[in-house]
């Protein structure tokens, strides 16, 4: 290759393209690079002179291993007074492994973490998408929790609404290979917690306390009085809703006379104390 008149100004670069020529980088300079530079030549880098460069220069394009297209140019730039510029593509040549037009879609796998019982999650779940791809490289992942929108994964996100749920998810790469959609299930249960306390007074009351999380809806409770002498109130049943961090109380009338055993069951739970009732007032111990 020669090059005739080169002043410290001029460039003849290799240039490669992964976008079909809307951008280019740079990968070599004839003029100034002295990987090039062939020895025992008049002029060298940067300077005057006729043929100093090897023939045909060789550009490592490692870097650019996975890309779908390349596009490789050379472009002469002169300097000094009178700027030209050249753009050129002769005779290039590509060696080494070439893995061919990616038609490969990416691979997207889904992870879920969270507290679990019985296959069940029992608080928040973290879900995290990751996409892989070995040719031309991940473009975007895409996924839609229920009936949600479709939106770009950038990062693990977290549900914490109780119930079923399903994520919808797929990625496409920089080919334009699109993966088939996937989805994973789950199931979030928040455990449900309360309390039951007994008291005596006119009748018997029970205050049933929501410990939870969650709100507790359509819970059973009994309240019984076993005595020989219990002529009003020997049992009462009902159901209650509790929302979180709040309760209910409870009164069972009670008319009788002499010793009993008070009882009140709510859902699994259950309390229950000595008592007793004197007309309709009684006394707990």
């Amino acid at each position: 290759m020669n090059i005739y008149g080169a002043d410290p100004d001029s460039h003849d670069y290799i240039k490669v393209s992964t976008d079909g020529g809307d951008t280019w980088d740079i990968v070599g300079d004839l003029c100034h690079d002295g990987d090039f530079y062939f020895p025992g030549a008049s002029g060298g880098p940067g300077g005057y002179g006729w043929n100093w460069n090897e023939y045909p220069p060789v550009v490592n394009l490692s870097a650019y291993d996975g890309s779908s297209s390349l596009m490789v140019a050379w472009n002469y730039n002169s300097g000094g007074g009178d700027p030209r510029g050249i753009w050129m593509v002769d005779d290039v040549a590509f060696t080494g492994d070439m893995a061919g037009p990616d038609t490969t879609p990416p691979v997207t796998t889904c992870t879920l973490e969270g507290e679990m019982e019985d296959d069940v999650y029992v608080g928040n779940v973290t879900v995290t998408l990751t996409a892989t791809d070995e040719q031309s490289g991940v473009n975007y992942t895409e996924y839609r929790l229920n009936d949600g929108e479709n939106q770009t994964y950038t990062d693990p996100f977290v549900v914490s609404e109780l119930g079923e749920h399903i994520v919808y998810y797929h990625s496409v790469d920089k080919a334009g290979n699109e993966e088939d959609k996937k989805n994973c299930t789950f199931t979030i249960r928040q455990t449900v917690s309360y309390s039951i306390h007994l008291s005596g007074g006119i009748g018997v009351n029970v205050r049933i306390s929501n410990t939870g999380e969650v709100n507790i809806t359509g819970l059973e409770y009994t309240i019984t009085v076993d005595g020989n002498l219990i002529f009003v109130g020997k049992e009462k049943t009902g159901v209650v809703d509790i929302p979180v961090g709040e309760s209910v109380l409870i009164n069972s009338f009670v008319i009788g006379i002499g010793k009993a055993i008070v009882t009140a069951t709510a859902g699994d739970v259950e309390e229950s104390s000595n008592a007793i009732v004197i007309l309709f007032f009684v006394f707990l111990y």
